[in-house]
């Protein structure tokens, strides 16, 4: 019922209330009342969607990925993946809106309502713990080998 719901949703959402993607520009974003949600439509195989966080006084970016494949789509979140993951089930909508939200110890990443991902950061003092948990990140940027965002919004926590 809620991914039909969601599909719904995704059909009525006028054309105005998604922001055009720029690319390598920082848009501001506060992690800990907002989510970062972005619409792809119907992505070609090998296109990917690339985000990558920073805070308002540290360069040192942090990055997700996600690759558009025909047989799987696949994710990796650097620096704390060695490798790319798949995802087990994903919504088969063309349309898909995905839903980013970082609290203090995990990355949880919904397509069109469903959950794909609670990643937890390791507490271990490691590249990924230290990068990921002990800053607020304040903003965010499309990277310019973004071939999949067609538009991102910025949602409250209430509303995701």
């Amino acid at each position: 019922m809620l991914r039909w719901l969601v599909s719904i949703m995704v059909l009525l959402q006028p054309a105005y209330g998604w922001t055009e993607v720029e690319k390598d520009t920082w848009i501001d974003l506060n992690f800990s009342s907002s989510s970062l949600q972005v619409k792809t439509d119907n992505p070609s195989s090998g296109s990917m969607l690339i985000v990558k966080f920073a805070t308002s006084t540290n360069t040192d970016e942090r990055m997700l990925r996600i690759t558009f494949g025909d047989a799987a789509t696949t994710y990796i979140i650097l620096p704390c993946m060695s490798a790319e993951n798949s995802f087990d089930e994903l919504p088969s909508d063309t349309t898909k809106i995905w839903t980013f939200k970082k609290i203090t110890s995990s990355l949880k990443i919904t397509c069109n309502g469903v959950q794909l991902i609670n990643y937890a950061f390791m507490t271990d003092g490691s590249a990924c713990a230290v990068r990921w948990i002990t800053d607020d990140f304040s903003r965010f940027k499309f990277s310019g080998a973004d071939s999949a965002s067609d538009g991102y919004n910025i949602a409250s926590c209430e509303s995701v």
